[in-house]
């Protein structure tokens, strides 16, 4: 599944991890992988807003892209389980990469940007990104066990957010630099930022390939009786989800529009994920289970406070409120998510026996459901009203989408304790 944007999750192992866990030689060379691969992600996932805002002023275009690329994303998710059968786990996550850095190398190339070949583009992008984080999450299972896991995402959560903090940074700088010059423009910094994910991606392949990795049973089945605890933990990723397309889209036409050009916005990105690590550094180790609802009600109070700063004052100041507490909050939400999930994924599966990969892929349809929900809401405001009323009908579903969180919240909580005493 796809990771939020905004900020990282780091976890230095302790002294005890670094000498008892030890990595295979397989293990390190998909450790290496996904380190290359994770620094690609922060030009993707911020910057292709930017540059589809500034090629075409169009809002409403940046929100179709979204919605069928998350469409073809959850689609090419359960086709996944059906390659699995006859293709090897490393040559699609490969080739999912490959397409991957081709696509958005030959987007940032394009000179005409209609509907359908925006809808082209992003169809090809959502295609090669379910290849990808489809196989990425089962190869990451595959190649850790409970002994040296920890270790092994410990040291890719501090490169991860290592190049979240420098990647997006030294991008807005590239982009506003080659601004400056007589004989470039913004066009030709973008170009460069696609051939440089492509690179990266090849990179990341060769190491991937180089791997011996077995594929995992899967067999698609729909989820069709689900129970009321699922249910509540579909919802909570539903509304979790709404924000990050959000996020990924149309934070930075945000900060075009109201605080300054793209190296403000890879500041602004580059601090926000500082701060994040460090939160997330303080806290992480001090919770426990029964600490989910505090952080998830954290998180949704921490995101509506910024979404209000930014209504109030559409300046850099509402800005950098969003970008800071969103980061500083995100430890709340992946640490209560991820512990949901898992443990939602393991009570179900042992009690229907369907195999966990679907559930995965059950996730993953509510995940893209929420993203392209508020994509939807952005569509429909701005084909009768200016861009600046879709932008505020985008935080304001941002603010319903944590209100109902906390509800959700409450009530995943209530049936939690509710199956607990019957047992």
């Amino acid at each position: 599944m796809s990771k939020p944007v905004i900020a990282s999750a780091i976890e230095v192992p302790d002294i005890t991890t670094l000498k008892e866990a030890r990595l295979s030689a397989n293990s390190k060379r998909v450790l290496i992988s996904f380190i290359i691969f994770g620094i690609s992600m922060p030009i993707t996932s911020l910057f292709t807003g930017t540059f589809l805002w500034r090629e075409t002023n169009d809002i409403g275009l940046i929100a179709i892209y979204g919605i069928s690329q998350y469409i073809t994303t959850f689609i090419v998710f359960v086709l996944n389980s059906f390659l699995l059968k006859h293709v090897n786990i490393k040559l699609l996550f490969s080739a999912g990469m490959i397409l991957f850095g081709i696509a958005n190398f030959l987007l940032m190339f394009n000179e005409r940007f209609s509907v359908a070949i925006v809808v082209l583009f992003s169809i090809a992008i959502g295609a090669s990104a379910g290849l990808m984080w489809a196989n990425r999450n089962l190869i990451h299972l595959n190649a850790t066990n409970k002994s040296n896991r920890d270790y092994f995402n410990g040291l890719l959560s501090v490169c991860d957010t290592l190049s979240l903090i420098l990647v997006p940074l030294l991008a807005g700088i590239l982009i506003v630099y080659t601004q400056s010059l007589n004989f470039a423009d913004y066009k030709s910094a973008y170009i460069l930022l696609g051939a440089f994910v492509f690179l990266v991606m090849f990179l990341s392949s060769i190491f991937i390939l180089g791997a011996e990795l077995t594929n995992p049973t899967t067999k698609f089945v729909f989820i069709r009786k689900a129970s009321r605890i699922w249910w509540y933990t579909r919802l909570l990723t539903f509304f979790g989800s709404m924000m990050y397309s959000i996020l990924y889209l149309i934070s930075g036409v945000i900060v075009l529009l109201y605080a300054g050009d793209e190296d403000t916005l890879g500041l602004l990105q580059s601090v926000s994920a500082f701060f994040g690590a460090m939160a997330l550094y303080l806290i992480v180790r001090k919770i426990s289970k029964k600490d989910r609802t505090k952080m998830l009600l954290l998180r949704a109070l921490f995101v509506c406070i910024g979404a209000i700063i930014f209504l109030l004052d559409f300046g850099f100041f509402g800005v950098a409120a969003v970008f800071l507490v969103i980061a500083i909050s995100q430890p709340f939400w992946t640490t209560a998510i991820f512990g949901i999930w898992h443990e939602s994924i393991e009570d179900e599966a042992a009690e229907t026996g369907i195999n966990t990969y679907n559930y995965f892929i059950d996730l993953e349809f509510w995940i893209n459901l929420g993203r392209i929900s508020s994509l939807v809401i952005i569509l429909i405001v701005v084909q009768s009203a200016p861009t600046a009323a879709a932008i505020i009908s985008a935080v304001l579903a941002i603010i319903f989408s944590q209100v109902m969180l906390a509800l959700v919240t409450f009530l995943l909580q209530k049936a939690e304790a509710s199956s607990t005493s019957s047992r």
